[in-house]
């Protein structure tokens, strides 16, 4: 696809003049329409070939989620169902560190001999029963996060994935037509798809320079979800 350049005119000669005849844009209006139209169709190249939002594998999203769910699941019924020989042995471990270094610094000091070091323990010798309630605790609140992205995930995550620069486009082309020409943008269509109202007819003209190939029928639905998007902010 060819990279977006601020100079590059979407709407040629004929193409203005062919929108000016079927939609009666009138002279005084002319200019500001088609740099709004030209703007629209910049915004609409840019979000195409560096989306704000990108696609997301919802399939993958929920799957990660699910994956966390299941391992901490697991993780803290192993640590509350633990055999109580694991208490007693991280503590004599940890124990049995303090006592003989206490024993290597007498040593040393019986027989002359120099200080050994302070006693380091490694961050896995630090846990302790209460610990591995803290982890365990830990483990749930991450459980239950997962459980709560998982709710939250779009039901339709399978389905087709949203347009989002088409959806920009249209609603620019909402804003366009209802305040720059003041008429009503509404989608009136045959039985077999095929644009009959101006704004209608006007959306599926306007985008051909953009993309010749997208299908009407994809434009005339975004114009549908736009049309219900605007009704459903009105006070």
């Amino acid at each position: 696809m060819t990279s977006t350049t601020p100079d590059r005119q979407y709407y040629g000669e004929d193409a203005r003049r062919a929108l000016v005849q079927e939609f009666q844009i009138k002279p005084d209006n002319q200019t500001e329409f088609f740099a709004r139209l030209e703007s629209a169709a910049r915004i609409w190249q840019s979000e195409v070939e560096f989306p704000f939002i990108p696609d997301v594998d919802w399939k993958e999203v929920s799957a990660f989620w699910r994956k966390i769910d299941k391992h901490s699941t697991i993780l803290r019924d192993l640590i509350e169902g633990r055999h109580w020989i694991i208490d007693h042995r991280l503590t004599n471990s940890l124990e049995s560190k303090h006592v003989n270094h206490a024993f290597a610094v007498m040593r040393a000091e019986e027989h002359g001999d120099p200080q050994p070091g302070p006693l380091e323990l490694e961050p896995a010798e630090l846990f302790q029963p209460y610990d591995l309630e803290v982890l365990s605790q830990t483990l749930s609140t991450l459980s239950d996060l997962a459980g709560k992205e998982i709710e939250i995930l779009p039901k339709n995550r399978a389905g087709r994935k949203s347009d989002h620069a088409l959806r920009l486009w249209m609603a620019n082309m909402y804003t366009l037509w209802t305040e720059r020409l003041g008429r009503k943008f509404s989608r009136e269509v045959l039985d077999r798809g095929t644009p009959i109202s101006p704004a209608a007819r006007f959306v599926v003209e306007a985008f051909q320079p953009l993309d010749p190939n997208l299908p009407a029928s994809s434009i005339l639905t975004e114009m549908e979800k736009t049309i219900r998007t605007y009704r459903n902010r009105r006070p």
